[in-house]
């Protein structure tokens, strides 16, 4: 479907750059739709070690799309309604992201939607020229964090084979290497992911301004991705060595080998791009011109009402859902005891999980004749930067300095059961102290162990208008170490009479059937 005959053509619309100026305003449209994505995007970059290039990458994608304004026409035919469909559907899952608040899927999305804004407004051709430079984007965002824990490992074997081969007792457990003088941690930070992006971005960067084939481009990057790896092998297998020789004295091991791993990067990147950019390439073909009939006006003006309501959507949808869910004062409150429990009374001093910014939240110890269990309620009416239930900087194992020894799935309880799966997990905390952990995530009635069903459900609510999701977990502590058995009995126990309460008071939006079980 296409509109060119609403009105009297005007061939100034073909010219001026105003082709590449619109572009460039549908991304400061977008940006500024989703300027909460933007800011908080903005600050990841200025305090990650592994994107902090993305400060570079944003004006940089500005004046590669600029580059093409010769390129860039009005068409005359462009893919209406596939188009519209594809946009909306974009939105769609943008408002599903929102709801589950999943950050990097939105972030993702944002040169998606610019795209899909350029086919519709400009065409397929235009849209198809400026497909590099958007999404050259997704190099800044962190997608990429998938590849930290093969690339932690991989350092780990590789580096542990290195020193083998080079006479050096050493042994390998996990991610952990040691060595006669000590044992050195291979950490999240020393995965080398920071050095594997900057170098895909930079041999993307490069392939494109030299304009190389696809085959050649991928060659580049794969070579360059394998060069970013082996410098973090190298310099790991440095820092150990030098450890090892110092007894775990030179500066290296202690403060510096953050700095001189990116100067060793920096020098042997440099040296394989500056080789690369001489290997003869042949010359592409001029490209031919985009065949279009001068623009019109009316249609333009189509487009451009297509486009916004269906830019705005996604936004003023997730606006409404967080002025709604503030302007509702919400109080969870634990039930009263059920069955052979009674309270709940004060928990001070037990175990509890570490959640931040929560809206709301309630902590009580619930007593029987042989066991007390306590329970630990959080909801989130909305969640955001700092602010959430799943995801930095809350964390539902506990405070810092516990450890964690996860068991799976927790047994159902007998008869009928509202929460299908609870995460069962022993947390000893830095006392020393060892507690027997049950706990599941919930929003709406829903309750599930898995942080990933809820994230779906979460999505699903959130283009729902219905937001709001909790966290409870019930401990006992343990006598031993955890492992007679007798806590899973309390718990199972515990679970038989309390659990429709607790899911009742963890969706505090919903009215309680039965007000009168409900204690302070």
């Amino acid at each position: 479907m296409s509109f060119n005959s609403l009105s009297l053509p005007d061939s100034t619309w073909q010219g001026r750059n105003i082709p590449a100026q619109t572009a460039l305003a549908l991304v400061g449209l977008v940006v500024a739709l989703n300027a909460g994505d933007a800011v908080a995007l903005w600050h990841a970059w200025r305090t990650s070690y592994t994107y902090s290039h993305g400060i570079v990458v944003a004006p940089v994608i500005l004046w590669l799309i600029w580059r093409q304004r010769a390129h860039l026409r009005f068409e005359g035919r462009v893919p209406l309604v596939s188009g519209a469909l594809l946009l909306a559907a974009l939105e769609i899952v943008w408002i599903a992201a929102c709801g589950a608040h999943i950050d990097v899927v939105r972030y993702a999305l944002m040169p998606c939607l610019i795209m899909a804004s350029v086919l519709l407004l400009l065409g397929p051709e235009s849209a198809r020229r400026l497909a590099f430079p958007l999404g050259w984007f997704w190099c800044a965002v962190s997608v990429w964090d998938v590849l930290g824990g093969f690339l932690q490992r991989v350092t780990a074997v590789v580096d542990t084979f290195a020193l083998s081969v080079l006479g050096m007792p050493v042994l390998r457990v996990g991610d952990s290497v040691t060595v006669p003088a000590g044992t050195f941690e291979i950490a999240a930070s020393c995965s080398g992911l920071n050095f594997f992006v900057v170098a895909v971005t930079l041999a993307a960067f490069l392939g494109h301004v030299r304009q190389w084939t696809l085959p050649s481009r991928m060659v580049l990057i794969a070579l360059a991705a394998l060069v970013a790896m082996a410098s973090n092998w190298v310099r790991v297998a440095v820092i150990i060595i030098a450890g090892q020789w110092t007894h775990m004295q030179t500066s290296l091991v202690t403060e510096g080998h953050y700095m001189f791993g990116w100067w060793l990067f920096a020098g042997v990147l440099a040296v394989f791009l500056f080789f690369a950019s001489r290997r003869d390439q042949a010359a592409p073909a001029p490209a031919s011109p985009i065949a279009v009939s001068a623009p019109i006006r009316g249609a333009i003006a189509v487009r451009l009402a297509i486009i916004m309501p269906l830019l705005l959507a996604g936004p003023a949808w997730a606006a409404w859902q967080d002025h709604d869910a503030a302007s509702r004062l919400l109080q969870v409150r634990l039930p009263a005891g059920r069955g052979l429990w009674t309270g709940p009374a004060a928990a001070d001093g037990a175990w509890r999980p570490a959640f931040a910014g929560a809206s709301a939240s309630a902590r009580g110890r619930y007593d029987s004749t042989t066991a007390a269990v306590v329970v630990d309620l959080t909801y989130y009416a909305t969640q955001g930067p700092g602010a959430k239930l799943i995801g930095y900087p809350s964390n539902p194992d506990g405070p810092s300095g516990s450890t964690v020894e996860e068991r799976g799935l927790a047994p159902r309880p007998s008869g009928p059961s509202l929460v299908r799966s609870a995460r069962e997990i022993v947390v000893q905390l830095a006392s020393g102290q060892r507690w027997l952990v049950w706990q599941w995530y919930q929003t709406g009635g829903d309750a599930t162990g898995s942080a990933m069903e809820l994230k779906l459900r979460e999505g699903l609510r959130g283009l729902l208008g219905r937001g709001g999701s909790a966290a409870v977990s019930v401990a006992v502590a343990c006598a031993d170490a955890c492992a007679s058995g007798r806590e899973r009995a309390v718990l199972t126990a515990f679970m038989a009479d309390m659990q429709d309460a607790l899911v009742a008071a963890a969706d505090p939006s919903r009215p309680a059937k039965a007000p009168e079980h409900y204690g302070g």
